[in-house]
């Protein structure tokens, strides 16, 4: 929410959010705080912001400058977007790639350690650690990065289940039925941030 101990200068205006570098205010929607976007394109204020955002790539295509640049918040990479069915102006959110990388970089070494453990028990905790990993990423416009990551895990089990022999008989298609087993498959578990917003306005929770 607006808090009013914060210096204006620290707040950053809605256009320039989306736009960097161009430090354009946008009348009306000026003084969205991180708080409010952090609880995020749901709240009145936000969606005024948005509202105003949707003309970004318009506005700097007739500036002659290129698409709007990217920023990384809460683990996402946001960019302007448009909707493919309709052409609607939409926040594309798509997992940061490093931070990605280190949770693989994490998963392998947890793998290595776990090495000659039970493959059900390995099973099961990579289970957990993917799940809890779309708990938190599984937005709309992300599936491509969802994929990926589970790709990324089934590639890393696979290298440590043939490591735990010196002669591996284990093939990809052997590998592909226990993946099937224990991890889930990807698929978008979070709303779109309007619908959410209507369903709380619905419940009067806003």
């Amino acid at each position: 929410m607006y808090d009013p101990t914060v210096p204006k200068s620290h707040v950053p205006s809605a256009d320039t959010v989306c736009v960097a570098g161009r430090q354009q205010s946008v009348p009306g929607v000026d003084g969205v705080t991180w708080d409010e976007y952090e609880h995020g394109l749901e709240e009145r204020r936000c969606h005024q912001a948005l509202d105003a955002l949707s003309f970004a790539s318009e506005r700097r295509r007739e500036r002659g400058d290129s698409e709007p640049e990217t920023f990384d918040f809460l683990g996402f990479t946001h960019r302007c977007g448009i909707t493919k069915t309709k052409g609607w102006f939409t926040v594309e959110r798509t997992t940061i790639a490093q931070r990605m990388r280190q949770t693989l970089a994490r998963v392998k070494l947890q793998l290595i350690k776990m090495r000659h453990v039970p493959l059900g028990d390995v099973g099961r905790w990579l289970g957990r650690v993917v799940r809890g990993w779309m708990n938190y990423f599984a937005v709309p416009g992300n599936m491509r990065r969802l994929r990926q990551f589970v790709d990324e895990v089934s590639k890393l089990w696979y290298r440590q289940v043939q490591r735990r022999s010196q002669v591996s008989t284990w093939t990809w298609q052997r590998m592909r039925r226990l993946i099937r087993t224990y991890l889930p498959r990807p698929k978008i578990v979070h709303p779109y941030p309007e619908i959410r917003f209507l369903d709380r306005l619905a419940a009067r929770a806003v």
